[in-house]
């Protein structure tokens, strides 16, 4: 069970990086759309 449970953690900080990122990443692009 530990162990599931560990990859299961892995798994959401895996997505909640990748959500992160790419939500970064559009805000930037509106950032610098505005600036332009």
């Amino acid at each position: 069970v530990g162990s599931l449970q560990i990859l299961a953690w892995l798994i959401i900080a895996e997505i909640m990086v990748y959500f992160f990122t790419s939500t970064a990443q559009c805000t930037q692009l509106l950032i610098d759309r505005r600036i332009m």
